[in-house]
């Protein structure tokens, strides 16, 4: 009998393509027909799924739909059986009763399944459940205890390979998701280390690097000509130490870039001290002023003049700035006030002051 290598188990759980091709690797080791293998986390999602190709898409879908009837699932789950091995259909579940089972009649039955003996196992770790079925067919034999004692002896290593892999993937997730909801902000956010070095940025910053060139970035490090390039290394180095790290912020002063604002706040992470650096750029009012124009209908000219109100300008200075009437913008600011249901100059300034900065394109 081919053993399995704890060498190709624990590679399953960083390649995907090891992944995928395990359930073969036991299917031959084990002469069985088919071999499938998952695993949940505690949160019920499920995370890691592999098998020997007899199953479609569609039927994997409708298998997770009726999971819980599985009763070789459910035989090897009882308490004092799991993260075993069990010849299910010899020792636990006989092969009649799995025939005149619901999962059987549901799921086996339609889709041309003809399993008839099951080896398998129900892993249970602090980070959710797992299990592993290996299958033959009608017509074929029965399992012996070599296959069971083989599988046995990588049992803990096939439980940790699921573990490890599913703990990775739900990382993988939520940082997918962070950078959604990062990418989503109006500000430009830069993940810089000690010396300015860019590990992580926003959508919002890409577009920034796009159109700024190495005016702000020049070989993966944020450049900026003097004196803001001193006062930015002090801010991150204050960000970045080990001790009582802080926030600062820096207000640029030469360049293209004179009058931006850059925020720079600590950041710890396991691969050491880190510092987010948040650009408030002059597009700052496109981006409120579209905000604006998508929360509550404004046109563009609306959404300017209600920015240029909350910033405490006259009439007649917005007339001016914008090279229209007092009439025009009077009639814009009835319009404005309407729409955002704003009776006072005072409620408009507290609710754009309110609107978080984020996106919405």
């Amino acid at each position: 009998m081919q053993r399995l290598s704890r060498e190709a188990i624990y590679e399953a759980a960083y390649d995907d393509e090891v992944f995928q091709a395990l359930p073969d690797l036991i299917r031959q080791a084990h002469d069985a027909r088919s071999v499938v293998m998952h695993f949940v986390d505690a949160g019920g999602l499920h995370l890691s799924m592999a098998h020997t190709g007899q199953w479609s898409d569609d039927q994997v879908a409708l298998y997770g739909s009726l999971a819980e009837k599985d009763i070789l699932q459910q035989a090897t789950a009882q308490m004092g059986r799991m993260n075993r091995f069990w010849n299910i259909t010899d020792d636990l579940v006989s092969p009649l009763r799995l025939k005149n089972s619901e999962i059987y009649s549901r799921f086996y039955r339609p889709i041309g399944d003809d399993t008839r003996h099951v080896l398998g196992v129900s892993f249970q770790t602090p980070w959710g459940v797992g299990a592993i079925g290996v299958h033959r067919g009608d017509h074929t034999s029965a399992f012996g205890q070599a296959d069971v004692d083989a599988l046995q002896d990588v049992a803990v290593d096939l439980r940790r390979m699921l573990t490890i892999r599913s703990r990775l993937m739900l990382s993988a997730q939520r940082e997918a998701q962070a950078k959604a909801v990062l990418d989503r902000f109006s500000l430009a956010i830069f993940q810089v280390d000690a010396e300015a070095r860019i590990h992580d940025a926003n959508a919002q910053a890409r577009q920034l690097i796009d159109w700024a060139g190495a005016g702000l970035v020049r070989g993966g490090v944020l450049q900026l000509e003097e004196p803001d390039m001193g006062a930015l290394r002090w801010a991150i180095r204050r960000a970045t130490r080990t001790r009582a790290p802080e926030a600062n912020m820096v207000r640029l002063a030469a360049g293209q870039f004179a009058g931006w604002t850059l925020t720079v706040t600590p950041m710890p992470t396991m691969g050491g001290a880190r510092a987010l650096v948040l650009v408030k750029s002059l597009t700052a009012e496109q981006d409120l002023a579209q905000r604006l124009q998508a929360l509550f209908g404004l046109s563009l000219a609306e959404a300017l003049v209600a920015i240029a109100l909350s910033q405490g300008e006259a009439t007649r200075d917005i007339a001016v700035a914008r090279g229209v009437t007092e009439h025009t913008v009077r009639s814009q600011i009835k319009s404005l006030m309407a729409k955002t249901g704003c009776r006072r100059q005072g409620q408009l300034v507290s609710l754009i002051a309110s609107l978080p900065p984020v996106a919405f394109r």
